[in-house]
């Protein structure tokens, strides 16, 4: 999470409850990518230990919430047995793929059961084996944090099982969808967050059953509960103001980028060849500034520089020439634009 851009940064449909008002999720837009500076722990809009959906201005949704999970589990389980599931009433253009081949999938039921078991008791902390404190603390102890392993013994039928969930996920969040409708009808909810909701837990399933472990499962789970950490204050090395490019909920990938410090370096007549043919006595190849520096695949260099002409560079953006003095590129150019644009329009305003 992150401070509110100064023309907004909130859901962009929550106009007036006082939720999310002044936070937002990052996330990447198509190819888009943010350098992150800076994270640290911030205030949270919603106190620590509130259950989001048991606290829900509607009234306690979790009733609801655990129906759906249940009638999920059910016909996820159906679907890896191959088995064919009746929709709940109603018409989707979203069929079930049904893949006869995969034999084994039926296997992973019980793995999956637990894991959706998991999910559901630390929901609500009052229905685990013993029951535990409806309270964060009690939701914290439903799978003690020694047991949240992200891998553990071969989950049988698992690559089948991923399979048939992976083609019919889709089909999974329609039916869960359609159900939530058809059943709670009076029910207030967001329907593209429950749609996507379906997939993350899905996808979460699919980790687990992939590496054995339950470490997803008890964070999807624990997602429900504001905890200490939920919210940070993340600054960003780009000056970004589109706020429809950040709506509440969107899901973010955070990636370490990899760098390379490198200070006072000499580069002399680099891309020229290992014969020193740019030298001047020789003249036979021009150096090739470009080959200095290469950042591949989003990776980063910091450096500061010298060339044969003895021109002194501080990364790709600021170019200081011996021969003229004359300071140049992107990172002295933007620089000198926003000192400078203020004084001329005040000049001319004047």
């Amino acid at each position: 999470m992150s401070k509110a851009l100064t023309s907004g940064g909130s859901d962009l449909t929550n106009t007036t409850s006082s939720i999310n008002v002044n936070y937002f999720n990052l996330y990447f837009c198509g190819n888009a990518y943010y350098t992150v500076l800076s994270s640290e722990i911030g205030d949270n809009p919603i106190s620590v230990g509130t259950n989001v959906i048991r606290d829900a201005a509607t009234g306690d949704q979790r009733p609801s919430h655990i129906s759906s999970l249940q009638r999920l589990n059910s016909i996820v389980v159906q679907a890896i047995k191959n088995q064919l599931i009746t929709p709940t009433t109603g018409t989707s253009t979203v069929t079930q793929i049904t893949m006869p081949l995969l034999t084994d999938g039926g296997l992973a039921e019980t793995f999956i059961g637990q894991r959706f078991d998991n999910i559901i008791q630390i929901i609500n902390p009052a229905l685990a084996t013993p029951p535990k404190a409806d309270t964060l603390a009690g939701a914290e102890a439903v799978v003690k944090p020694s047991l949240r392993t992200k891998t553990g013994p071969t989950v049988q039928g698992a690559g089948a099982a991923i399979a048939l969930i992976t083609e019919n996920l889709d089909y999974f969040i329609e039916e869960i969808s359609r159900y939530v409708q058809v059943t709670f009808p009076t029910l207030v909810y967001n329907d593209p967050k429950c749609r996507r909701d379906t997939k993350l837990i899905l996808q979460k399933l699919i980790y687990d059953i992939e590496s054995g472990g339950r470490y997803n499962s008890v964070l999807t789970g624990l997602s429900y509960w504001q905890r200490e950490g939920t919210h940070h204050i993340v600054q960003m090395g780009e000056n970004v103001t589109r706020t429809d490019l950040f709506p509440d909920g969107a899901t973010i990938n955070f990636y370490q980028r990899s760098y390379i410090s490198a200070s006072g370096y000499v580069f002399e007549y680099v891309g020229a060849g290992t014969d020193y043919g740019a030298l001047p006595q020789r003249g036979v190849a021009d150096p090739v500034q470009s080959k200095e520096v290469v950042q591949l695949d989003s990776g980063k260099v910091f450096f500061t520089s010298t060339d044969q002409n003895g021109d002194f560079r501080i990364g790709p953006g600021l170019v200081i020439s011996q021969a003229t003095g004359v300071l140049s590129g992107r990172t002295f150019t933007k620089s000198l634009f926003a000192n400078m644009t203020p004084f001329i329009l005040a000049i001319e305003a004047g």
